[in-house]
């Protein structure tokens, strides 16, 4: 049975094998994944970071793959739909840190990505004029992830 983000104390260690829900998806994330995970509360959303590096290398292969496929594709719909961006999704929410941090060094099409792992409830921090605007719409974000602490 899933464990809840709401059942898990912030201090709490959880060791591989322990399936955890993906907020706001509708599958389980992988459980050979997920080593050791704290998890990081911020207004009415929790974030999973995990401690081993583990998600952090997949992550990096999958971005890796990520920009090698959508190559000078100027769709959005397109670079968001390629399979290595959704395996990035499917990490959940515990990916928000790293995906801020790759903004902050390639400023690209992450937003999506960003949206998509929000908390229930919890709204973009892109206002609706600066939508469109890659340098905007990253500030935006990187103001958000240093304002709730997941980036420096």
């Amino acid at each position: 049975m899933p464990v809840l983000a709401e059942q898990i104390d912030p201090t709490q260690r959880l060791t591989m094998g322990a399936a955890l829900p993906c907020p706001r998806l509708d599958r389980q994330m992988p459980s050979q994944l997920i080593s050791t995970l704290t998890v990081l509360g911020y207004g009415e959303g929790r974030v999973w970071k995990d401690t081993s590096e583990t998600v952090e290398r997949e992550f990096r292969k999958l971005a890796d793959v990520w920009y090698k496929q959508k190559g000078p594709s100027s769709s959005v719909t397109q670079k968001s739909m390629l399979s290595s961006y959704q395996k990035i999704i499917g990490l959940g929410r515990q990916v928000i840190p790293l995906i801020l941090r790759e903004l902050q060094h390639h400023p690209d099409h992450w937003f999506w990505a960003l949206e998509a792992l929000l908390a229930e409830g919890e709204e973009s921090p892109v206002q609706e004029s600066d939508k469109g605007n890659i340098r905007k719409m990253t500030d935006a974000w990187l103001r958000w992830g240093k304002e709730k602490r997941l980036i420096l």
